[in-house]
């Protein structure tokens, strides 16, 4: 930072303004008070009910694209009616005495989407009409897509030239002033940074009024106040909460990150990866633009794609230097399944078929032993007398799908099969050599990635977060490149299968 800015950011801090403004809607705030209501059947129902806390997540999730979005309410695309009412026909099966209280807020999200207005829009208008200063930025949670700001540019009849429009992690790391800045949503929605590190001489928090929108002392060190400078150069006084006509107030944030994750982890899905480890993993919870979700594992590593002026290329970073806004590169089929097709048709060639049978062999010899005796004979055989720990149903389950390669203690497993040793041999050297095959085209994959991304026109990825490519050396290999926007504190133990697994946060798909 340069010494004009740093001069610039001090004299804001010793004399700066900061306003809440709240908005009334009566059928948001009804949905907002139907949210606490279904919070508390949430509760009451048990904590660990996956079913209903995903259905609560979903209403939750539409309450608040709802209050940050800046488009009419009859023009939101990223609420689903039609996935709603699919998940309504379970939950009318399984919890026929609550199903009429999440009807009632699904109705309420129909005659919302219904509305052709939205007043957090002619609230900010409104405020962009009036006098006109040098610099203003508006400032988002998530990312806007480019017609969502030419649509509000087009409103703009004056001023529309001083605007600069910021997501949340973008105005964070930049270093830039303004005479205004408008955040869409209330101060909880924000980082501690929108409250205490101002960056214009006027900070507006504008939200509707379902949610508490006021000041709050977001000190780190709030115990040492009296000798505290942090608000010393604050001029309007924020102590009286503003009044609002909600009858009850929720806290406004973006679906819980750690309530999903945990119901993620948690889930019992079978992996496909080929591991049969039963150890977890730790992870962490990761948001992508393009309304994903996965987890990725904390001491691995993972491909981004790095833009500057001069090149745009694929490099690995540990997890630990990601960083909001880094664009993470995910590939859409099972990895798996898709490293398989690459590795018989670029490594592997005329011995891939050899190979594979000798790998299905084997998967045949158990799967006629689990028929004949049950998974649970198999493995108490297996762990009693060859010494299997890893011998549970879930595992023996792994072991038997097409996916996997190389199992643990897969020498005791092929001679629990009665396998002669010159045969063992002979299984585990195809098995070591498919899974070698495997990493080579997982190294190919990335170089074609590589080369793809540095001859594509980006203009999608910088604009709307995320960008679609395909590998014409590879028919139907596909993947996609999206930007990291959110990053969940807590950490999950999940299955090393759930690592890099795409969810579709929308339909919360577990």
């Amino acid at each position: 930072m340069d010494l004009w800015k740093d001069n610039e950011l001090f004299s804001i801090s010793n004399s700066y303004e900061q306003y809440y403004l709240s908005i009334h809607n009566p059928l948001l705030s009804e949905l907002g008070e139907q949210c606490n209501i279904l919070k508390q059947i949430v509760d009451e129902n048990g904590l660990e009910d996956e079913f209903l806390n995903r259905m609560y997540l979903a209403i939750k999730r539409s309450l608040t694209i709802f209050s940050t979005s800046l488009v009419p309410f009859h023009q939101i695309e990223s609420i689903d009616l039609q996935d709603l009412r699919y998940k309504f026909r379970e939950l009318r099966v399984l919890y026929p005495n609550i199903y009429q209280d999440f009807v009632t807020a699904a109705k309420q999200i129909k005659q919302l989407l219904e509305q052709e207005n939205n007043l957090l829009i002619e609230k900010v208008l409104e405020m962009v009409k009036g006098p006109k200063p040098n610099k203003r930025a508006i400032v988002t949670k998530r990312h806007l897509k480019d017609e969502e700001i030419y649509a509000l540019l087009e409103r703009f009849t004056a001023n529309a030239m001083d605007i600069s429009f910021f997501n949340d992690s973008m105005f964070r790391k930049s270093s830039d002033t303004f005479d205004e800045v408008l955040f869409i949503g209330s101060q909880n929605l924000f980082e501690t940074y929108a409250n205490n590190c101002p960056r214009a001489r006027k900070t507006y928090f504008i939200s509707y009024d379902v949610f508490p929108n006021y000041f709050k002392n977001m000190e780190v060190l709030h115990s040492l106040q009296p000798v505290s400078t942090v608000y010393k150069g604050i001029k309007n006084k924020l102590e009286q909460r503003p009044t609002t006509t909600a009858k009850i107030l929720l806290e406004e944030d973006l679906p819980s990150l750690s309530l999903l994750g945990k119901q993620l982890a948690a889930s019992e899905e079978l992996d496909e990866s080929g591991a049969d480890s039963i150890e977890p993993v730790e992870a962490r919870f990761i948001t992508l633009e393009n309304d994903h979700v996965l987890f990725l594992q904390v001491n691995g590593r993972y491909k981004v794609v790095e833009i500057d002026l001069k090149a745009k290329q694929v490099t690995s970073k540990p997890f630990n230097m990601l960083e909001l806004d880094d664009f993470l590169l995910v590939f859409h089929e099972r990895e798996t399944e898709m490293l398989a097709t690459v590795a018989d048709s670029e490594i592997l060639k005329e011995q891939a078929q050899e190979l594979r049978n000798i790998q299905k062999s084997w998967k045949d010899r158990l799967q006629d032993w689990v028929d004949n005796n049950g998974i649970q004979a198999v493995c108490h055989i297996l762990s009693s007398k060859y010494s299997m720990n890893a011998a549970k149903p879930q595992n023996v389950n792994y072991w038997l799908r097409d996916t996997t390669i190389l199992p643990r203690n897969m020498e005791q497993l092929l001679k629990a099969l009665q396998y002669d040793d010159d045969v063992v041999q002979q299984i585990l050297l195809a098995s070591n050599h498919i899974l070698a095959a495997h990493r080579r085209a997982g190294s190919l994959v990335t170089q074609y990635a590589n080369q793809v991304i540095k001859n594509s026109d980006l203009k999608n990825l910088l604009s709307q977060g995320y960008q679609i490519f395909s590998i014409p050396e590879f028919p139907g290999v596909t993947f996609s490149v999206e930007r990291i926007v959110g990053i969940s504190s807590e950490k999950f133990l999940v299955h090393p299968g759930k690592i890099m697994k795409v969810y579709n946060q929308s339909s919360l798909q577990v």
